[in-house]
């Protein structure tokens, strides 16, 4: 079988019998294209006065790979940037972490984009899927894991010309987070202190579903769900956060994990 494609997605999808000849399975694995040997090797060296959109591309040109990176993060400033004794691949999952975004290779593209936003690298939206019960879904369960929620995030930052350490904050009231890294400027602590709040107070719910995938849906990490029929509380808007696809003889069965949408 061949991929299926999606601007900023690519899903390779390869049977496998299961049970020898004749068997009743076939299970589908998906796999993004190998990561170049290039993304792998450790590497140091240092940009000054930079967009992370060019650190970015400039990765990318290394690696011979197109970028394709979410308006939003094309603009973030750093004064000092250190990749240290670090992969390339690694050294993006970094920035993606530091920024609350999605960053990863697919196929011949470097992806940095929104997490959790039902879009993908191009800006385009991503076709929300319909699950139900009765119907595509035989089996669900939410889970709530109780991470602590902060009301305020504070980041430290060195100011050169002063000689001082100084601190950001974004949000207000207690608890606080004090985030341990020491940012080179202003702007990189700000930016590190609103995407750790943002990512503290999003949903921590996790749903788990699993039934048969509607026919023609294309379901990939980030895909919109619209949930119905299983109780209160629980339908309404999710987000794909994982995602595993088989097909049997009665056709594609699917197994999602799901984040609620901000």
């Amino acid at each position: 079988m061949g991929a299926m494609d999606e601007p900023g997605h690519q899903l390779a999808l390869f049977f496998k019998p299961s049970g020898g000849m004749g068997g009743q399975l076939l299970t589908i694995t998906a796999n993004g294209s190998d990561t170049a040997s290039s993304m792998k090797e450790k590497k140091t060296r240092s940009w000054q006065d930079i967009s992370l959109g060019d650190v970015l591309a400039s990765i990318g040109r290394d690696n011979n790979l197109k970028t394709k990176v979410t308006d939003r993060f094309k603009s973030i400033l750093f004064d000092q940037l250190d990749q240290t004794g670090e992969s390339d691949i690694n050294f993006i999952e970094r920035l993606a972490r530091d920024h609350d975004a999605l960053g990863k290779v697919v196929g011949d593209i470097l992806v940095f984009s929104q997490r959790n936003s039902g879009i993908n690298a191009s800006g385009q939206p991503l076709k929300t899927v319909s699950l139900g019960f009765p119907g595509n879904v035989s089996s669900w369960r939410m889970s709530a894991p109780g991470r602590q929620k902060f009301a305020q995030v504070s980041a430290s930052w060195y100011d050169v010309r002063e000689t001082a350490h100084k601190i950001v904050t974004a949000g207000s009231g207690q608890p606080v987070q004090y985030l341990e890294k020491v940012y080179p400027s202003e702007a990189t602590a700000r930016e590190a202190a609103q995407s750790k709040l943002k990512a503290s107070q999003r949903g921590d719910s996790v749903l788990t579903l699993s039934g048969m995938v509607p026919p023609g849906s294309l379901m990939l990490v980030e895909t919109p769900l619209n949930i119905t029929g299983l109780r209160k509380g629980v339908d309404g808007r999710w987000r794909v956060n994982q995602v595993s696809l088989s097909m049997t003889t009665g056709g594609f069965t699917y197994s999602v994990q799901a984040v609620r949408p901000e």
